[in-house]
């Protein structure tokens, strides 16, 4: 059956998230043949406007074209309405973005040489909605150029097993503030996709009590992970630290992302280059138990990963 969602912007979901997700994501170059693998409805905080854009990979016209960008790829799991947002953490800020269905191997090629037709443009600056972006069903265009004008192209019915390039954009190159500041980034909501992949949690891998203390039990399991990133050199992994909900959550906050930090600290130590690790702390908001039993708690107190780039 043919699933339908309906858009609604999501500030209160970015309010919740905001304090969650403090560490933005970064990579050095996320062009075509190293974008950034969406496995998850949101994903964010990140920032095109921080190491990106050394690539001129694509230039639809004159106007329409990467300045300081990044590549993103995902994968339809079922059929479905493509509705997305890019929410701008400050609302003066002005993400653009160009999306491309990928029909086969040879895509990338493809849409450089401009054999493939974007199948979503939406290049305005638009206020109306706090600058927020994407695609909604209200919307109507397909392709909305530069200028002020509509906030949103039209939502794109999708099937299973399509992939899909999406590039998000912004002015500043990098030197010269937009508008006099500086962009802070956007967080992207997908409200009718589902991750392909679960996050890989990290058995036996525990610390001091309140602390980010790895435990020498830790190490077997950890380096099992140095393992498979020192086979596969292309993989870029977020690592997420977790606690119950015991305590104060700010503290918690701050505890997940200590270890997720002190594991990232391990990998390195054991000639992981850092580039490729990224590290968050989602403190209780994760639970994958309940926190009213010992053994629920001790389920929810941990570290896993996912894979954002292969």
């Amino acid at each position: 059956m043919k699933q339908k969602i309906f858009f609604l912007i999501p500030f209160f979901i970015l309010s919740k998230f905001n304090w969650a997700q403090s560490k933005q994501t970064k990579f050095a170059n996320a062009d075509f043949k190293n974008a950034i693998a969406i496995e998850d409805s949101i994903y964010g905080l990140t920032n095109v406007s921080l190491g990106y854009g050394s690539v001129l990979d694509f230039k639809f016209d004159q106007y329409v074209r990467e300045e300081n960008s990044a590549w993103f790829k995902f994968s339809i799991d079922h059929d479905s309405t493509l509705i997305f947002d890019i929410v701008p953490i400050d609302s003066t800020d002005d993400y653009d973005f160009i999306l491309f269905k990928c029909p086969n191997a040879n895509c990338i090629n493809d849409i450089r040489a401009k054999k493939i037709i974007p199948e979503r443009i939406c290049y305005s600056y638009n206020t109306t909605k706090n600058s927020t972006t994407g695609l909604s069903e209200y919307a109507t265009s397909t392709i909305i150029g530069i200028g002020f004008g509509p906030a949103y192209a039209s939502a794109l019915s999708v099937k299973a097993g399509e992939t899909y390039y999406l590039m998000i954009n912004n002015g500043y190159d990098g030197k010269t503030p937009l508008r006099n500041k500086f962009p802070k980034g956007f967080t992207i909501y997908f409200y009718n996709y589902y991750p392909k992949k679960k996050p890989v949690i990290l058995n036996n891998v525990s610390f001091e009590s309140n602390k980010a203390v790895l435990l020498k039990e830790s190490f077997s399991e950890l380096d099992k992970l140095v393992l498979r990133l020192s086979t596969n050199k292309t993989i870029k992994i977020e690592i997420r630290g977790h606690t119950d909900n015991t305590g104060n959550e700010i503290e918690n906050q701050t505890l997940s992302e200590e270890r997720a930090k002190a594991v990232v600290n391990y990998l390195v130590s054991k000639k992981i280059d850092q580039k490729r690790l990224l590290f968050k702390g989602f403190g209780s908001t994760k639970s994958i138990a309940s926190n009213d039993t010992e053994e629920g708690r001790k389920k929810n107190r941990r570290v896993d990963f996912v894979i954002l780039m292969h």
